[in-house]
């Protein structure tokens, strides 16, 4: 395989496409959701003594509000990724082949497709998700048994015991980490396999376990080199945010703990925004040429129009024999 070849066609045509960077930026976006779970109150302004009945009744009533808008906003934005990642896919291999696309039609392309890419993904992510149910419900069984058991036991004899079923549980964790691998892997070339293909949610999977088995090396080197892009641009990013830091002097003043300026507070909101705003931009166009990359290398290992998957030509009818 021609990696460099590969490499540098999926950058051109996301250079000369860079709608496809736009089209990035949203299947990068179930990446970067953060838990909004963490708030700080000013516990100088209202004291628990201070809480009546009503305002804890209130203030309860509009935390779950705010958690089910937040479930609803991220439900949102998993299915925008989800379109974007299938519009992505699509977009670039019509360009590959000369046909002309645009955002709209990338992002429709792969909205037609989000009910069966959320029945793929959820079916590939339900096995570990099960068994790591299993693991914990089991492990916290096992363990609220020995306590209850253990209420005379020797405490020497019971921490054996919890070790013992801790230890399990590790292991069992560790045969976990191959499968949650293999299923990441098996991912990226299932949802080709749905979106070029147009596979149904089982066919897409047996496709994707299909091709990472007969390509495993080329899709480990590929997969390389953008781990090492991602470690060089997260390098640099640090690097950037901690001599913003130092510019604006609030490093220095944290350490020393002395109270930083409006102004220098400000400037360093600010630039921290711009190069927030620079690296998404960047993050952006490397997700779009990593998946142009892989869609490119995907066809090549599969054929650009024979379906590897179809069943086998039935043999030629015999002539009629004469009477």
């Amino acid at each position: 395989m021609d990696y460099m070849g590969t490499l540098q066609r999926a950058w051109r045509l996301t250079w000369a496409n860079k709608w496809l960077w736009l089209l990035g930026f949203l299947a990068a976006l179930g990446g970067g959701v953060s838990s909004t779970s963490n708030y700080n109150f000013d516990s100088g302004s209202t004291t628990t003594s201070q809480i009546t009945p009503e305002m804890g009744m209130a203030l309860a009533g509009g935390a779950l509000v705010l958690m089910c808008v937040f479930f609803i906003i991220g439900i949102l934005l998993w299915l925008v990724t989800l379109a974007a990642k299938g519009g992505l896919i699509t977009s670039v291999a019509e360009l590959d082949r000369g046909q002309t696309t645009s955002f709209g039609r990338a992002f429709r392309q792969g909205w037609r497709k989000v009910l069966p890419l959320v029945g793929m993904t959820l079916v590939l992510n339900a096995v570990v998700i099960i068994l790591l149910i299993i693991l914990f419900v089991g492990f916290a069984g096992t363990a609220m048994a020995a306590i209850a058991a253990g209420q005379g036991m020797d405490s020497n004899a019971l921490a054996g015991i919890l070790g013992t079923a801790g230890v399990v549980f590790l292991c069992l964790l560790c045969l976990l980490i191959p499968l949650a691998i293999v299923i990441n892997l098996i991912y990226p070339f299932a949802y080709r396999g749905m979106m070029l293909r147009d596979l149904g949610v089982m066919d897409s999977i047996r496709h994707g376990w299909r091709v990472l088995r007969e390509n495993l090396g080329h899709i480990f080197l590929l997969g390389l080199l953008f781990f090492v892009i991602g470690l060089v641009v997260g390098l640099v990013s640090g690097a950037i945010v901690g001599l913003l830091g130092l510019s604006t002097g609030l490093i220095s003043m944290i350490l020393n703990g002395s109270q930083p300026t409006t102004t220098q507070m400000v400037a360093a909101g600010l630039g921290f925004l711009v190069t927030a705003i620079i690296f998404a931009i960047i993050s952006a166009i490397i997700t779009a040429w990593r998946s142009a990359t892989f869609t490119l290398a995907y066809e090549q290992w599969t054929g650009k129009d024979v379906l590897k998957d179809t069943a086998a030509p039935m043999p030629p009818a015999m002539p009629p024999t004469m009477s």
